[in-house]
């Protein structure tokens, strides 16, 4: 029996396409996995949404093709299912645009001054506050922080975030406990100030940990007061042979672990005083709505900025924060945009946990 108009037509397209088949003639290795394991990795990326081929284009061809229009449709079939990915003008799938928090609005923007003099200036203060000592065996710390997927090129993954409720109780034997309660994504322009005085009971995900005697490790251990000191202990955890960034980072995740006390916070300022690449970028309103005064460097060549709020009073670290500058290559985020924050709530001592 004759082929009719439509057998044909497909049997012209397969073997055109398979004409142009980069691996026709080449020898296949063998997998590196049996199938059994091909399997199992199939079965768990499909439960995790990550099917492979998720985001390639798929093309369905009418059977029917009028013969003016077949020599296009060849050229389309080559370039889709032959070519690779960035060959022959095929572009990348675009990747969704992130929504990020609102920058925060400082008093200088553009151009600003060295912060180290402003930064000394307050160590000498702040070294002079006569604050009662806390009591109790546990310190106690409370922070929430936001913090951004940015290497994500899938759009699935590509505005992802993590939230956080975070509060940590440990003692002297680095025992205690901490609970992390995960908060919902926020706009664009708005903060967690909903939840400074604590999540819902019915959050969707809480977590618990409980640590026995020498199982928390925290940064510093036992912060010194003397700021050369410190500085060490602190370039331990960030060495700051990387740059002034790695002071700034240093001391943020310090204030996660430790009641700061004004000779330690003194210590802290001396330190930030002394880091040059530092710049006062003026008062600024946090994202929790308190007044501050911002610091910030840039680093990456230009390409991120960490930028720290203290208290002009206490010269307490009120939130900290890193801002892409430059959009990251393959990423959601379209710079300028957080990409992070801290904001600290309280550090103190208290006899009991919860």
């Amino acid at each position: 029996m004759a082929e009719n108009q439509d057998e044909q037509t497909e049997r012209l397209l397969r073997r055109l396409v398979e004409a142009n088949d980069p691996m026709r003639g080449k020898q296949i290795a063998a997998p590196r996995r049996s199938a059994a394991e091909l399997r199992q990795l199939a079965d768990q990326r499909r439960a995790n949404g990550r099917w492979p081929g998720a985001n390639r284009i798929g093309v369905r061809m009418p059977l029917a093709v009028p013969a003016g229009a077949l020599a296009l449709v060849i050229g389309a079939l080559v370039l889709v299912n032959v070519l690779p990915s960035g060959v022959g003008g095929r572009a990348p799938a675009p990747v969704a645009m992130m929504a990020a928090p609102a920058a925060l609005t400082v008093q200088f923007p553009g151009e600003a001054e060295p912060a180290g003099p402003w930064l000394r200036e307050l160590a000498l203060r702040i070294a002079r506050l006569d604050e009662p000592a806390g009591s109790g065996r546990y310190l106690y710390l409370h922070v929430q922080s936001w913090s951004a997927q940015t290497t994500a090129t899938d759009p699935k993954t590509a505005n992802e975030v993590v939230a956080r409720d975070e509060r940590l109780w440990w003692a002297a034997d680095r025992s205690g406990r901490e609970e992390i309660t995960a908060l919902p994504p926020q706009p664009a322009d708005t903060a967690l100030a909903g939840w400074l005085d604590g999540p819902p009971a019915e959050a969707p995900e809480r977590w618990e940990t409980d640590y026995r005697p020498g199982e928390l490790a925290v940064v510093v251990e036992s912060p010194a007061t003397d700021p050369a000191l410190l500085a060490a202990q602190l370039s331990a955890h960030e060495p700051f042979s990387n740059g002034p960034q790695a002071v700034t980072r240093a001391v943020a995740s310090m204030y996660r672990y430790h009641e700061m006390t004004p000779a330690l916070r003194a210590a802290v300022l001396r330190v930030l005083g002394d880091t040059d690449g530092l710049v006062y970028r003026g008062q600024v309103v946090d994202r929790a709505g308190r007044t501050g005064v911002a610091v910030s460097v840039d680093s990456a060549a230009g390409a991120t900025r960490d930028l720290a709020v203290l208290d002009p009073e206490t010269g307490v670290l009120l939130s900290y924060e890193q801002v892409a500058l430059i959009s990251p290559p393959r990423s959601a985020v379209r710079a300028p945009a957080v990409i992070s924050y801290v904001l600290y709530l309280a550090h103190g001592r208290t006899e009991q946990i919860g």
